[in-house]
């Protein structure tokens, strides 16, 4: 924060005032979050008849597709976020079909 005050008072004078968006969800944290979030967790994770049951913890059979530029970026915390706040040890997906942009 504090470099921030000092590189927008270079530019901007020492009358400018910063402040911080409080409803952010970072981009990268938040696409790890995505495979299960969308699916009801945390609330419907119990339900057998829920899209979380049927299509995350279900899974064994699923690809993913995807650019190589955000491999490590979205698709390791999709798998680290997935096996940590899900209780699974299994990724989200077993296949990953990566392609050229």
């Amino acid at each position: 924060e504090a470099e921030a005050y000092v590189k927008a008072r270079e530019k901007f004078g020492e009358a400018v005032k910063l402040q911080q968006d409080n409803d952010v969800l970072d981009t990268w944290f938040s696409s790890g979050l995505w495979p299960f979030s969308i699916m009801g967790w945390p609330h419907d994770t119990d339900k057998a008849s829920s899209d979380f049951a049927r299509f995350y913890a279900e899974r064994g059979s699923s690809c993913l597709e995807t650019g190589y530029d955000i491999l490590f970026f979205w698709v390791a915390r999709m798998v680290m976020l997935g096996a940590e706040l899900t209780d699974s040890a299994e990724p989200p997906f077993d296949t990953v079909y990566m392609h050229g942009l």
